[in-house]
């Protein structure tokens, strides 16, 4: 069943090795890369093997005039083979209007020369983005990440600012939560189930809509049909405190990333349950209570502006109370 969001979110992406500049960073990203010399931002990206699609989208939005001006900027580049797993090409760059792809472009840039030791800390300390959105940075034992993505390159210096070459690109948030589900044609069931719930005495909508930050995951329509809800008629006919019971399950307080988590995590969920992340290789999953099997996790890091999304193949399902 094809996810909408799911190409242009990876759910967990491997460790590739990146050339940019002439410099090369190999799995660890821990390490720092610093090159001085009197090349623009512009100029470098030009010269770089492995990054022709940031390149090509942003001279088509002339931003490549911008990336020659003063600065300076901290640009955070997906390589072309990042582009490539997230299942965007030079097509489909292409197919963006001008304002809209300078707006993507622009999400992925700070307008402030920053060195990997100047980035706050965090976890997920919030970063104005040059297109006025916002990205959340933690820098840890482990590396740096962008909204739970791993920068595999940092700290490429040029005379206006510096270059992180991501692992993923970067997406800014369609909407809030809400909206985020009312998107996708592939939570229709879980958009019933939010309305459904908020009859009885839990706002679902309203804290999907306004509160938060919030972490969801959000089962998909197969797995509500899984879960019992054959259709949504049946959603419709269920008790909504019961629902939203459910659902508050299937929420964190927070944002929490892929980066946040390591197997074997417990985290304390909006209904004072606890659920378990487990991982395999660049397999993802999240156990409840009263589920027999872990679900996996479809698509991560997914953004809104009141938090951050997950799709998964399950309803979590906590204790009956």
């Amino acid at each position: 069943m094809k996810i909408n969001i799911a190409n242009r979110f990876p759910a967990w992406l491997s460790a590739f090795c990146v050339v940019i500049a002439g410099l090369t960073a190999c799995k660890k990203s821990t390490s720092s890369n610093t090159t001085a010399g009197p090349q623009t931002i512009t100029t470098v990206l030009k010269n770089a093997s492995d990054v022709t699609l940031f390149y090509s989208a942003m001279t088509r939005v002339h931003l490549d005039s911008t990336f020659n001006g003063p600065g300076p900027f901290t640009v955070f580049v997906p390589t072309d083979n990042a582009f490539t797993v997230a299942g965007i090409t030079g097509s489909s760059l292409s197919a963006l209007t001008v304002d809209s792809l300078k707006y993507f472009l622009l999400y992925h840039t700070l307008a402030a020369g920053l060195l990997s030791t100047s980035l706050p800390a965090g976890p997920n300390a919030k970063m104005v983005t040059a297109n006025g959105d916002s990205v959340f940075i933690t820098v840890n034992t482990n590396g740096i990440f962008i909204n739970g993505i791993q920068a595999l390159s940092h700290d490429v210096q040029a005379s206006n600012g510096y270059i992180n070459a991501m692992s993923a690109p970067l997406f800014p948030p369609r909407g809030t939560l809400l909206q985020t589900l009312q998107a996708d044609t592939s939570f229709s069931y879980m958009v019933a189930a939010v309305s459904r719930a908020s009859l009885g005495s839990t706002d679902m909508n309203g804290m999907l809509a306004s509160g938060g930050p919030y972490t969801l995951f959000a089962p998909v329509n197969y797995a509500f049909r899984t879960a019992g809800f054959a259709t949504i008629d049946q959603i419709n006919a269920a008790n909504s405190d019961s629902l939203a019971n459910i659902l508050l399950y299937n929420m964190l307080p927070g944002r929490t990333f892929t980066s946040d988590v390591s197997s074997g995590t417990f985290r304390t969920t909006l209904n004072d349950s606890t659920i378990l992340f487990m991982s395999s290789g660049a397999t993802r999953q999240i156990k409840g209570s009263m589920n027999t099997i872990p679900a996996n996790v479809i698509a991560a890091n997914i953004m809104a502006r009141n938090g951050v999304m997950y799709a998964i193949d399950q309803v979590l399902r906590p204790k009956l109370p």
